[in-house]
């Protein structure tokens, strides 16, 4: 178990799943998380709810035909704490507990933070907790639907820790690494990033496992991939040690997928896109066509992050360069993304007007 990986997968807002046996401080974890940041916790036992609690109760109402769907009481607990400026974790203890039918209920809550049709607010943090399905009677699998739309963390208890914790007092503030502000503005680099290791291994990109008990846990989707975008942005922000960041990718598309993904990052070896947005002249054009893309991606994603007509100018002399010397098609997904940052009187150079394969896929031909 990594608690630093877990702790920074929490304040994504994305939901988190930690497994492990009964009394092993799942709830307690929780309880000292809401405490130690300053945040209402709600406990939502699902497998003592209908889905009519997460989908919304059927009521009749003076002022309009038919019925409207009313959502349950701890919705309201928690938009009554977001008025008074205090942030929620909506904790869904014993989550293997509920049945199919209340796991298909509790899918656009966990997704999307709706209930009924109100929704939670965006920044709601969702911690679910289970036994595993071996220690407990009555439980269930994860459905692939269900597991597929969170994060995954095996919990283990570490001796030492606990023991300092009796000692001392169970305390978090020491290890709670807290996300920066503006985190969240690496996440469309990353998204490029990402973006650049599916061109290069596509057949990663979907890997639905055959059997029931592994399609209840983490496995590549096009959902979890961009999970992993905005767990690379949360985890670069604290400066994450790369053992926990394993376990972080890991939560999302599952060991073997992570620990690839990551391993062809590092042979990545990338020049940095600020550089190369202040060069003159020919760069030099790697040769892999997955660095090809991620180069152009990362050129695009800093020119639009900060853009001047100078910036713009030299942003599709490198997208131009690309595309003479290798593969046109390489450069225009990243060609689309660069047009989208553009602004009244930014020209395109006339050395890219002749690549009309990138110009017409960034919607900029005539």
């Amino acid at each position: 178990m990594s608690l630093d990986a877990i702790l920074v997968a929490i304040q994504t807002a994305l939901p988190v799943h930690v497994v492990g046996g009964p009394g092993i401080g799942k709830t307690s974890f929780m309880q000292l998380l809401a405490k130690t940041v300053g945040r209402h916790l709600e406990t939502f036992i699902a497998s003592t709810h209908e889905p009519s609690d997460v989908n919304g109760l059927p009521v009749t109402r003076e002022d309009r035909v038919g019925v409207s769907f009313e959502p349950a009481d701890f919705v309201y607990r928690i938009l009554d704490n977001e008025k008074k400026g205090v942030g929620s974790i909506l904790f869904m203890d014993e989550i293997s507990t509920a049945p199919p039918a209340m796991q298909a209920g509790c899918l656009r809550l966990v997704h999307e933070k709706i209930v009924g049709n109100v929704p939670l607010p965006r920044d709601m943090w969702i911690g679910m907790a289970s036994n595993p399905t071996d220690t407990s009677s009555g439980t269930f699998l994860l459905s692939a639907a269900m597991a597929n739309r969170m994060l995954h963390f095996e919990w283990k208890v570490n001796s030492i820790e606990w023991i300092e914790g009796m000692v001392t007092g169970f305390k978090l503030e020491r290890r709670l690494k807290i996300l920066a502000d503006g985190w969240r503005d690496a996440i469309s680099s990353q998204r490029g990033i990402v973006a650049s290791y599916v061109q290069h291994r596509q057949a990663a990109l979907y890997q639905l496992p055959k059997n029931a008990e592994d399609q209840g846990v983490a496995w590549p989707s096009p959902r979890t991939w961009d999970m992993c975008a905005t767990l690379l942005a949360a985890g670069g922000s604290v400066q994450l040690e790369q053992d926990d960041m394993n376990f972080l990718m890991a939560s999302a598309v599952g060991e073997k997928a992570a620990l690839e993904f990551l391993e062809w990052q590092r042979n990545l070896d990338l020049p940095n896109p600020e550089a190369l947005l202040a060069s003159k002249g020919k760069i030099k054009i790697p040769e892999r066509s997955d660095q090809i893309f991620a180069m152009l991606t990362s050129v695009a994603n800093a020119a639009v992050s900060r853009m001047t007509k100078p910036r713009w100018e030299r942003a599709w002399e490198i997208m131009g360069q690309a595309a003479a010397e290798k593969k046109g098609d390489l450069a225009a997904i990243p060609a689309k993304l660069l047009a989208s940052g553009r602004k009244t009187g930014y020209d395109i150079p006339e050395s890219v007007m002749k690549f009309s394969k990138i110009l017409g896929a960034a919607g900029l031909l005539k």
